[in-house]
């Protein structure tokens, strides 16, 4: 605000002159904001002293691409005197097709490609999660000719960082087994996670919980699915805690869990098949375990779960309910080559991420 013939007057910043901006600790005028800039999904535009300048272009996945015949409008938002434009904050009148503005339009189109250099706004991509080939963080499990019951396995050990789910094992519409070695030959009480991916809105949480083994499979936040054995009293250097979950690929859910997997989970102690109960599972589902075809939004770590929790049971436990009482050797995560070419549709996962963002 300025003073001007005894009464407030609005200036925006950028037009103060340098005595009427604020100063710094130093007495010299602070800097002002004079320039915005915006690129997301293969939309574009930027804000420079009361102009903005955006192009008509489709976000994506619409895979429109042609970028170089994008139209671009031109609105004057602040207003211009000396042009005798009025300020329209609404965009409402699109100078861009005026010859009287085509060097202000050249102008503004030339600032985004500034900014763009300055801020890495390019390449501007809005492909389709469907058409050609997507860049991967790392190669495929599976190649397009190998066998349905071929199995890829990952080996974690703990003390290392949370691991990005684009790169964590990809268990989505598929079969898989999680094996986790353990070392319970300290005597004392083991609790804790043992391996944790996602959190309280999808994910699932292999833990070991007032002397049970315990896996949750929490279904987009809405149901914790959990199945428990009792955990005997074990002793040796070496056991072998697991947990398997069988597709079944001839069963298809109810059509209100959109592309949800149904399958069929069982706990295993040093190979042994255990005699289990499903504490929580979906009315519908008594005896069967639904896993999520989205992604859970949330990082995959081993002997803890640092985010929100994926199971109820440990939410007010402290340091992450990390693994304790024993010593978590290595876990290991096989996945089964059985997903399906319809059971995880990219088009739909992206939309469903961009609603969730």
């Amino acid at each position: 605000m300025i003073r001007s013939k005894s009464r407030l007057a609005y200036q925006f910043a950028y037009r103060l002159s340098d005595e009427q901006k604020p100063k710094d600790a130093n007495g010299k005028p602070k800097k002002v904001r004079e320039t915005q800039f915006y690129s997301m999904l293969g939309t574009r535009g930027v804000w420079y002293k009361g102009w903005h300048v955006c192009t008509v272009h489709a976000p994506a996945p619409s895979n429109w691409g042609n970028f170089e015949k994008d139209i671009w409008e031109l609105y004057c938002m602040d207003g211009d005197l000396k042009l005798e434009l009025t300020p329209d904050p609404t965009q409402s009148r699109n100078l861009a097709n005026d010859p009287k503005y085509a060097d202000k339009l050249e102008q503004m189109k030339y600032m985004w490609f500034v900014q763009a250099g300055l801020y890495k706004g390019m390449p501007i991509d809005d492909r389709s999660a469907m058409g050609g080939d997507r860049p991967q963080l790392r190669p495929p499990a599976f190649a397009q000719d190998d066998p349905k019951d071929a199995t890829f396995s990952y080996t974690y050990y703990p003390g290392g960082s949370e691991i990005p789910e684009a790169v964590a094992p990809n268990t989505r519409g598929r079969s898989y087994e999680i094996e986790a070695i353990v070392d319970f030959s300290t005597g004392e009480t083991p609790k804790g996670v043992m391996i944790a991916h996602g959190g309280s809105f999808g994910g699932y949480s292999f833990y070991i919980y007032e002397g049970k083994l315990c896996y949750v499979y929490n279904w987009l936040g809405q149901q914790q699915q959990k199945i428990t054995c009792p955990l005997s009293n074990l002793a040796d250097e070496e056991n072998t805690l697991k947990v398997v979950f069988n597709k079944k690929p001839n069963q298809q859910p109810d059509s209100k869990f959109g592309g949800s997997t149904i399958g069929e989970v069982q706990l295993y102690i040093n190979g042994i098949k255990q005699n289990t109960t499903i504490e929580e599972a979906f009315p519908e589902y008594p005896d069967q375990f639904l896993t999520q075809p989205g992604k859970f939004g949330a990082g995959f770590n081993i002997g803890r779960d640092p985010g929100q929790p994926v199971s109820s049971d440990y939410e007010h436990e402290f340091e992450f309910f990390e693994f304790e009482g024993a010593k978590l050797k290595k876990v290991i995560v096989t996945i089964k080559n059985d997903a399906g070419a319809g059971a995880i549709d990219p088009e739909t996962e992206l939309i469903g991420m961009l609603w969730r963002d």
